[in-house]
């Protein structure tokens, strides 16, 4: 028998929702026509990678990028952890060892312990030498120039004034009024000397100066002048020796390290956005106080 071939039955045509959607999509069945291809994608189209979250960042007092090796909690934002102050009263070795003996109000401006008196030096250009124990004035005088900063050298007490000079005095003379003079005045800087460093290392007293003419200078315990540092662009405020090397502290925002025999700067540390007022050095680590509210460590 001769086989017949039957079209194929067209489906029935879809539900009136089904067409809307297939049309929605650029489809259409049994229409004849080829889809319409998807619109191009442009770049404002394209989907969007979600922007991963900024870690908080830790106060500037203590950025871990500005103040190497620094401990684990100072690179967490929130207070500084405090200790317990509970414990430390229940203490027996520390409890009630501290107390306001007496208050004295004066304008001073420096000071130094020079047993059995402290040194004041008062902004007028007032030298007060008080009782440690009782706070009382036992003697003052008048020097020439204002005091900016006073130390114990060897012996003898030295000054440092607004006018650059450094004023050396005996301890023993000063009460006397007859005798009341500097012994010696050194006068090797041209501006305000801020600061007075006194080290001692491999039994060689040395004396260090910085002052508001961007220089620090050496001197011998006897006053002799020794070696100069210059680099620094604005006043030296703060000095630490520490074996071969020399750290200052500078109004320019900077410290900066030097070699101590070749005279020579080696590094220029920033992070500081105001004068470095004080350096002091503990193990391994060197911790900086600016008049920018900071407090900075650094590793050495």
């Amino acid at each position: 028998t001769d086989c017949i071939s039957t079209p194929a039955t067209a489906p029935d045509p879809a539900p009136k929702s089904k067409r809307k959607r297939s049309r929605s999509k650029g489809k259409s069945k049994g229409s004849g026509k080829k889809p319409s291809p998807p619109p191009a994608r442009t770049p404002m189209d394209a989907p969007k990678t979600p922007k991963a979250k900024p870690l908080r960042k830790p106060t500037s007092a203590r950025s871990a990028s500005m103040v190497p090796n620094m401990p684990a909690w100072a690179d967490k934002p929130g207070p500084i952890p405090m200790p317990d102050v509970k414990k430390a009263k229940n203490n027996s070795s520390t409890a009630g060892t501290i107390k306001l003996v007496k208050s004295i109000k004066a304008e001073v401006r420096c000071s130094s312990l020079v047993p059995p008196h402290v040194w004041t030096g008062l902004r007028g250009g007032t030298i007060q030498v008080r009782n440690a124990q009782t706070g009382d004035v036992d003697f003052s005088f008048t020097i020439d120039g204002l005091p900016w900063c006073i130390t114990w050298v060897e012996g003898n007490i030295w000054i440092g004034t607004e006018n650059g000079n450094i004023l050396v005095y005996n301890p023993k003379l000063v009460a006397d009024p007859k005798t009341c003079a500097p012994t010696a005045v050194l006068r090797q800087h041209i501006g305000g000397v801020y600061t007075i460093l006194v080290t001692k290392q491999q039994g060689k007293t040395a004396v260090w100066s910085g002052s508001n003419d961007f220089t620090v200078r050496k001197w011998s315990p006897s006053g002799n002048f020794q070696k100069l540092y210059a680099g620094h662009t604005n006043g030296v405020r703060s000095i630490l020796h520490i074996g071969p090397v020399l750290w200052t502290g500078s109004s320019d925002k900077t410290i900066r390290i030097w070699d101590v025999e070749d005279m020579r700067c080696d590094h220029v540390l920033e992070g500081h956005t105001a004068a470095v007022l004080a350096l002091v050095a503990m193990g391994h680590t060197v911790w900086s106080a600016g008049e920018d509210f900071m407090l900075m460590s650094w590793g050495v």
